[in-house]
């Protein structure tokens, strides 16, 4: 043996013309008891120095348990199969797979999808998020910074689980420059008149109790649509007068649209069912709407779908959110106020009670927020001290409305 090759297999390096190389025995992946072991080569060093170098961190990384072997799958087919796997196994709603795939096959593959996965830099996502938020489309300047960070969670999510499954061994992401969130957009709020004008446009229709419920209990769109009559805490075709007290609403589910017009139901956001108080006048309300429901179910026959359901179609079934956006749109045209969302009857409601002096931890609960942060960083500039008991009665009592 000449002196060259015991260099080489002394300390695993050698020069093939202007790059130096290292090799190493590392674990072979395709035996399942890891006793087998195979030759491979690293490539590219322009010193022999950096080539040692690599060779010792590359050592402590499999003596660690760190290293990954080298596969060519790319970031567009890691994250088809990760969507996959997610979607098989129920980790993941209907809806939010759903909104994971629009915006992957969409925005991440069509631009950085061709990049293999473990070649991905955090330079490359940085340089990503700065081409989203800065290439027009037909419709924007470019993506919004509410957009790119839900770019930047799926990503997160999905690279944790890449090194957790051993694809990678950093994660690209963890130091890339997440957009910051602008200033939070506050929303119209309505003056006692205004609301008052919208409570009188909506009245008589066969779906003014979503939008009453809407306003006077500051739940979500699809939390309302989901709601069913066994979900009230009192029997509402009760003839004696129970208490204020005992008119509870328990929030078990919501409802979603999803592609191709199915409805998702699902647990409510954060998972949490919730119990909120109702007040008398919205309580009267769904007496009212109880019995024009039963004519509507006797006039139906065999075609009434039996789901419970307080808010529904001519024929029982659940009504699509996007009905109540564009009826609430019409209301809104029609009572002639300022312009606002259906969500903004959310807001509206919260502002209410924490300009009353509602503590805010009693808001959030009611609202839904998994914690007060959430409800303190969205009002923030309405926040005062108060103390409350009934949040309903307090509402009603504040805007001096009933009906």
């Amino acid at each position: 043996m000449n002196q060259a090759s015991k260099n080489k297999s002394r300390n695993g390096v050698v020069k093939k013309g202007n790059k130096w190389y290292y090799y190493l025995r590392i674990p072979d992946e395709n035996d399942p008891l890891n006793k087998k072991t195979k030759l491979l080569w690293f490539s590219g060093f322009q010193s022999k120095k950096d080539a040692e170098e690599a060779r010792a961190r590359k050592k402590i990384e499999i003596k660690e348990g760190n290293y990954v072997s080298r596969q060519n799958i790319t970031l567009k087919e890691y994250l088809e199969m990760w969507l996959h796997q997610h979607k098989v196994s129920g980790n993941i709603r209907d809806n939010t797979f759903e909104k994971y795939e629009y915006k992957i096959n969409k925005h991440i593959s069509s631009k950085i999808g061709h990049f293999e996965l473990q070649k991905i830099k955090t330079k490359d996502i940085n340089k990503f998020y700065q081409v989203l938020l800065t290439s027009p489309s037909a419709k924007t300047k470019g993506l919004s910074t509410r957009s790119v960070q839900d770019i930047h969670a799926i990503l997160s999510r999905a690279f944790k689980d890449a090194i957790r499954n051993g694809y990678l061994v950093f994660n690209p992401i963890t130091n890339a420059n997440k957009p910051k969130s602008k200033k939070v957009k506050i929303w119209t709020e309505w003056s006692k008149q205004d609301f008052i004008k919208y409570l009188e446009t909506i009245s008589g229709h066969r779906l003014s109790i979503a939008f009453r419920l809407l306003a006077f209990t500051g739940a979500r769109r699809g939390e309302i649509i989901g709601i069913r009559w066994s979900d009230l805490n009192f029997k509402i075709d009760a003839k004696q007068n129970e208490s204020v007290e005992d008119f509870l609403l328990t929030i078990k589910s919501s409802v979603k649209k999803l592609k191709g017009g199915v409805v998702s139901i699902d647990y409510p956001k954060n998972d949490d069912p919730r119990t909120i108080n109702l007040d008398e006048e919205t309580v009267k309300q769904l007496r009212i709407h109880r019995k024009r429901q039963i004519q509507e179910r006797l006039k139906m026959g065999s075609l009434w779908n039996d789901n419970d359901l307080i808010i529904s179609t001519n024929i029982g079934e659940f009504v699509y959110p996007d009905t109540l956006t564009k009826l609430h749109e019409e209301f809104v045209k029609k009572a002639g106020i300022p312009k606002n969302r259906l969500h903004d009857l959310r807001h509206n409601h919260a502002s209410t009670l924490l300009d009353a002096g509602v503590p805010l931890h009693e808001v959030a609960a009611r609202l839904g927020h998994r914690d007060s942060t959430t409800t303190a960083k969205i009002y923030s500039h309405i926040l005062n001290n108060g103390q409350s008991r009934n949040l309903a009665k307090i509402f009603v009592e504040s805007t001096k409305i009933t009906s």
